[in-house]
């Protein structure tokens, strides 16, 4: 019984003190079944719980208040003889009942902890990391956990299924009960199922599991900043007597330069001008030539700083060897990054124009020249340094140009090393390529309405809008990434004056600006997304991160780790990370989907437009912002299985007639 001079102290006045926890002693009873360390050990434990209930008088469904959490040691005195004279324990038995006790009151303490924590997973952390009074560091280092993975939990990250093991070592390391993390962490909403891929998919997943652990490709930019930053002014001078002499007015050979806000890529430092603009074509060039001298320094053996040099297009036998190896890379297939790649050399070791042509100097780069030029710089005299180098860099732009031609015959299409039909190929087989593709995009935004506006939710109503957005107009992602909303009607998406949404581009502000994008862009958007992009500008952007600092209309959720550090300065959101977003929605909407890439989507409107409106070419190239000639050569081969079914249909009706 409990002893009289304790009667006074109720349950109700020991809540009013303490606010009363929601763990109850049945729920206390579950968790020391499940952290004993052995059975044996938890019916010792359940023994001395019981003896503790019945003294205090407390049932199973009451909350574990402060005559656990805190006992006096008056109270606990009484226990002691209450289990001598009323039960008749032994001395040494009590004792251990004591000492349990505390363990189980200890176990108590940190579930009621837990149990008061915020609701967020990152809160609750930040609160557990804080008590700890250890770093960060330490914490990730013990856990096994590497560092920057846990602040992209504590910013509010996503976990993925594959990171639940971490979050359960985090629960043993503070020592509270199993669940106090994991249970609020939302793993499903960021596992996507099992990724199915397309062959080109697989072919790059391999490669890059052969090439883990090892270096790096790519040459570090450091080590070639200074002499590819003096090549990437040279590309942006159009005063340079080879552009002004262009046999081609309309397309000069020179690199264009936008500001921030208009290049809708990821900036790369490799793209960036002295003046703070950007070269969207250096970045391409740039992954070209930093691959090439990072395969040619695992080649030979050479260091960074050996192998970082432009003077190494010169060397023809190795730009062979690396051409043929990004096609074996690529299944075999001399595919237009190759022909890039070529290009790329050819241009720059052209007599008169080329840039290495008329760098002399570089020749000082190369070692064991005499093996690459054929000739050593340091033994040439003042006349020959030039001419022997010219004459070089002649020689390999006649080389390159030869393989090109054998590679490449003109009037020939261009093979790929990657079908963009394969990841959505179930739904460009349809007669009606659009229409299950929106059916599933769309049942997927009913199903995520019903759940709370969370993070989740808000990611998920963004992308579908955008998804819709790239079937109702499939530009390019970059424009979507650009695309800026101005209260004033003055941005890229804007209301006509009957209220009716379109966008608008300038021509500059296209990739093709010089090909089919040689005109301004201001076209309507379908009536049917009008009220979706209402909800959009009203309920959901103002949700995302810096919606009320900065224009553009797509923006990374709060607190997304790599997404929302993707973002930059001036608030916009790359395409490259769009598109991973986007990835990652279509996986859960269509599971059988085998990948996706925004030009996934070029595709599949192409296809769908020429089924439902066959031979109208120029129409699907106003649609695509293309030049005629480019679909054609694309997407024309997508009206032989039209055709035929047609062809099918008249041959089985005139077959049935003659049978009849």
């Amino acid at each position: 019984m409990l002893n009289s001079d304790l009667s006074h102290l109720s349950l109700a006045e020991t809540a009013a003190e303490n606010p009363p926890s929601t763990l109850l002693y049945a729920d206390l009873a579950t968790a020391l079944d499940r952290l004993a360390p052995s059975a044996s050990r938890a019916a010792t434990l359940q023994a001395t719980l019981s003896c503790w209930t019945a003294f205090v008088e407390v049932q199973v469904t009451t909350a574990v208040g402060k005559e656990l959490l805190e006992p006096s040691e008056q109270l606990l005195l009484d226990f002691k003889l209450w289990m001598s004279a009323d039960i008749g324990l032994a001395a040494s038995t009590v004792h251990k009942r004591i000492q349990q006790l505390k363990q189980i009151a200890s176990c108590a303490q940190a579930l009621v902890s837990a149990d008061r924590l915020p609701g967020t997973f990152a809160n609750a952390l930040r609160i557990l990391i804080n008590r700890s009074m250890r770093s960060l560091g330490s914490i990730a280092k013990t856990n096994s956990i590497d560092k920057s993975t846990l602040g992209t939990w504590l910013r509010g990250g996503r976990l993925h299924d594959s990171q639940r093991a971490a979050v359960l070592r985090l629960e043993q390391h503070f020592r509270v009960p199993p669940g106090t993390l994991s249970a609020r962490v939302d793993f499903l909403e960021a596992a996507v199922g099992r990724r199915c891929q397309t062959d080109f998919g697989k072919r790059r997943s391999a490669q890059a599991a052969q090439s883990r652990g090892g270096d790096k490709l790519w040459i570090p930019f450091d080590y070639i900043s200074i002499e590819w930053m003096k090549y990437l002014v040279h590309k942006c001078d159009d005063m340079r007597a080879e552009v002004i002499d262009a046999p081609n007015p309309a397309h000069p050979p020179v690199w264009r330069a936008k500001k921030p806000d208009a290049c809708g890529i990821r900036i790369q430092p490799q793209m960036l001008l002295p003046s703070g603009l950007v070269v969207p074509s250096a970045g391409v060039a740039y992954g070209h030539l930093a691959t090439y001298l990072g395969w040619r320094r695992q080649v030979t053996g050479l260091s960074d700083h050996e192998s970082s040099s432009l003077a190494w297009l010169t060397d023809h036998q190795s730009v062979y060897a690396h051409a043929s190896w990004k096609a074996e890379r690529s299944g075999g297939v001399w595919h237009s990054g190759v022909r890039d790649f070529l290009a790329q050399v050819i241009t720059m070791t052209r007599p008169v124009s080329g840039y290495l042509w008329q760098m002399p100097d570089f020749s000082k780069r190369i070692l064991n020249a005499p093996s690459v030029l054929g000739y050593e710089p340091s033994e040439q005299t003042a006349e020959n340094f030039v001419e022997r180098w010219r004459t070089a860099c002649a020689e390999t732009h006649q080389r390159v140009k030869r393989l090109v031609k054998a590679k490449f015959p003109s009037g020939k299409k261009m093979p790929q090393a990657r079908n963009p039909q394969q990841s959505l190929h179930d739904f460009m087989t349809d007669k009606i390529p659009l229409k299950r593709f929106l059916n599933r995009i769309v049942n997927y935004a009913n199903r995520m309405k019903l759940r709370p506006w969370t993070r989740g939710r808000i990611k998920a109503e963004r992308d579908v809008l955008l998804l819709l957005l790239l079937a109702a107009n499939p530009l390019r992602i970059s424009q979507f990434a650009m695309m800026q909303y101005h209260l004033d009607n003055s941005g890229n998406l804007y209301c006509d004056s009957k209220g009716a949404w379109r966008m608008r581009f300038k021509a500059a502000d296209f990739k093709n600006e010089k090909g089919a994008a040689n005109q301004d862009y201001d076209v309507p958007i379908a009536s049917s997304l009008h009220s979706r992009i209402d909800y959009y500008l009203k309920a959901v952007r103002p949700e995302l991160q810096d919606a009320e600092s900065c224009p553009f209309v797509f923006l990374p959720t709060k607190g997304l780790g790599r997404a929302a550090n993707a973002k930059r300065k001036l608030g916009m959101w790359d395409g490259d990370t769009i598109v991973d977003s986007l990835g990652g929605t279509v996986r859960r909407a269509i599971p059988e989907a085998k990948g996706f890439g925004a030009h996934s989507m070029r595709h599949l409107v192409a296809t769908h437009y020429l089924r439902t409106r066959p031979g109208d070419v120029e129409g699907l190239a106003s649609v695509l912002n293309d030049t005629i000639e480019t679909v054609r050569q694309t997407y024309l081969s997508r009206l032989r299985e039209p055709a035929f079914e047609r062809i099918a249909e008249s041959f089985d009706e005139v077959f049935e007639s003659v049978r009849e």
